[in-house]
C-alpha cells in the first residue's frame, strides 16, 4: 500500500490535472469537452476500482462511505455528460444563460465538495499515523 504522504501527493497532481482541464475545456470546442468529460468518467471509475480493491478487507463504515462517495461522482458526472449530449445547437440566449448559471453552481459545489474531501481525507490520514503509533508503542 502506498504511503499517506504519496496518497496526498497523487490527489494534489490529479487536482493539477483537473485545474488544466478546465482551463484548457474553456478555450476547447463542444467535442472536445465532451471527450474530456468520458475520460474523466472513465479516471474516476478507475480510481473507484482500485479504491474498492485497497479497502477489500476495511470495515463498512468506510466501504459505506466510499460507495456514497462514488455514487455521488459517477451522478454528478452522468448529469454533466447527459446535459453536453441534449443540447441542442440553437438554443435561445436565456435559456444558454439559465443552463450557464446551473453549470457554474454544479462546479461551485463540486469544488466545495472537493475541499472537504480533502479536509476528510487529512484528518482521516492523521487519525491512522496517530493509531498506528500508538499501535506501535504498545508493542
Amino acid at each position: 500500500m502506498t504511503s499517506f504522504s504519496e496518497q496526498l501527493s497523487n490527489l494534489t497532481k490529479r487536482a493539477k490535472a483537473a485545474e488544466d482541464s478546465a482551463a484548457a475545456a474553456g478555450a476547447g470546442v463542444r467535442e472536445q469537452v465532451a471527450a474530456r468529460v468520458d475520460q474523466v468518467q472513465s479516471d474516476a471509475q478507475a480510481r473507484t476500482a482500485q479504491a474498492q480493491a485497497r479497502l477489500q478487507a476495511a470495515d463498512a463504515a468506510a466501504d459505506a462511505k466510499l460507495q456514497e462517495v462514488s455514487t455521488q461522482v459517477r451522478g454528478g458526472v452522468q448529469r454533466i455528460k447527459d446535459r453536453i449530449n441534449t443540447r441542442q445547437a440553437e438554443i435561445d440566449a436565456a435559456l444558454a444563460a439559465r443552463q450557464a448559471d446551473d453549470a457554474e453552481r454544479d462546479a461551485a459545489v463540486a469544488i466545495a465538495l472537493a475541499f472537504d474531501a480533502i479536509d476528510y481525507a487529512e484528518a482521516a490520514v492523521l487519525e491512522a499515523l496517530l493509531a498506528r503509533a500508538q499501535a506501535s508503542s504498545y508493542a
